[in-house]
């Protein structure tokens, strides 16, 4: 797996206790609606530089540097539209990154483990201890996904619960670090 730039880990070096784990988010409607109109736009940018200097100007010469014109277009658009989180448990922490298409990471959270107050599989056996209060964040690559967890802990005076996707190095970190708030089930990476 190629590095991920702005991520801080190299699982290489670390600890026995560190572990870095990156899944992709799937489309939901809202991706699959902003990909058909990153097209449309495509499109439309061609057809009208096309009928711009080939109708209204009459300078066909220009047309030469179109390709030049939609592949930039494309390259400085078309990366927004890929998501990926990434996870990681290194020296006590537990953070949490948004990658996006140029594989570019900037921090989401960053939770102490030692203060969080319940790590857990996102089951409604566990779920249901959740308060309705809890300011929910979700990282996962889908709502209804398999080794889907949940931790529980404080950011900025408010209970936070952050979904996340986990494999059972993550898992095997985290209840280093957090015995007592950690509950791990089987998974299946």
């Amino acid at each position: 797996m190629k590095a991920i730039k702005g991520i801080d880990f190299d699982e290489e070096l670390a600890s026995s206790n560190g572990a870095l784990f990156v899944v992709r988010k799937k489309p939901d409607k809202s991706q699959k609606a902003s990909r058909f109109l990153f097209i449309m736009l495509y499109v439309l940018f061609t057809v009208g530089y096309c009928v711009l200097f080939l109708v209204v100007t009459k300078i066909p010469y220009v047309l030469a540097i179109l390709p030049i014109l939609v592949w930039m277009l494309y390259f400085f658009t078309w990366n927004r539209l890929w998501k990926e989180s990434a996870f990681v448990v290194d020296k006590g922490y537990f953070y949490i990154y948004r990658v996006n298409g140029r594989n570019r990471a900037t921090l989401a959270e960053k939770v102490h483990l030692a203060d969080s107050s319940l790590i857990a599989p996102a089951t409604e056996e566990y779920l249901s201890t959740l308060d309705s209060d809890v300011v929910q964040k979700d990282y996962s690559t889908e709502p209804g996904c398999e080794d889907r967890y949940f931790i529980v802990y404080d950011c900025e005076g408010k209970k936070t619960a952050s979904y996340f996707v986990a494999s059972q190095k993550l898992l095997t970190a985290l209840k280093y670090y957090a015995k007592e708030q950690t509950i791990v089930t089987q998974t299946s990476r």
